[in-house]
């Protein structure tokens, strides 16, 4: 729902949007690299690269830092998805890479944030199950050891409700 979206860019990322339309693609191939999301409105554009059982690798961020530079959108925002443990690791990467740090956003901030927006948006039933579904699985995988995913928490990903089964 293009009210969450908005929702997430704003408590997440700091950006507000002035449009009513979101733009989202995956796996945008850039001059040497490929982010994660590309989330594009009316004046910003958002580039989050997601970590989830690998780390950042030394210069992974810098063509990402040269997209945006090239992009015409006033606002402009370099992020990274990261377990809380990987903050550290990620801000000193980055700031060896570009000199600054990327907004950092953690998989508890990302759950969090799944579960107030289940309680109060506007969207209709199935994004609010599927909210509740993903923080149940971001709070499930925070609590296990580092792992890789199932194919059923995969699937979870994907399919509203299944990641509530997983308790």
């Amino acid at each position: 729902a293009p009210s969450v979206g908005k929702a997430f860019l704003r408590r997440l990322c700091d950006v507000r949007s002035a449009g009513e339309w979101l733009d989202v693609q995956t796996q945008v191939v850039v001059d040497d690299g490929r982010p994660d999301l590309v989330i594009r409105g009316e004046n910003f554009v958002v580039i989050i690269e997601v970590k989830l059982e690998s780390g950042l690798r030394p210069g992974q961020l810098k063509p990402y830092a040269a997209y945006l530079r090239e992009q015409p959108e006033e606002k402009k925002t370099l992020a990274v998805l990261v377990a809380r443990g990987e903050i550290e690791n990620v801000r000193a990467v980055a700031l060896n890479d570009l000199g600054r740090a990327p907004t950092l956003i953690t998989w508890e901030d990302v759950g969090r944030f799944c579960e107030a927006c289940s309680e109060v948006t506007g969207a209709g039933e199935p994004t609010r199950t599927w909210l509740q579904g993903f923080a149940q699985l971001i709070s499930f995988r925070l609590s296990q050891e580092a792992r890789e995913m199932t194919r059923d928490e995969i699937a979870g990903l994907q399919t509203p409700g299944v990641a509530s089964g997983l308790h």
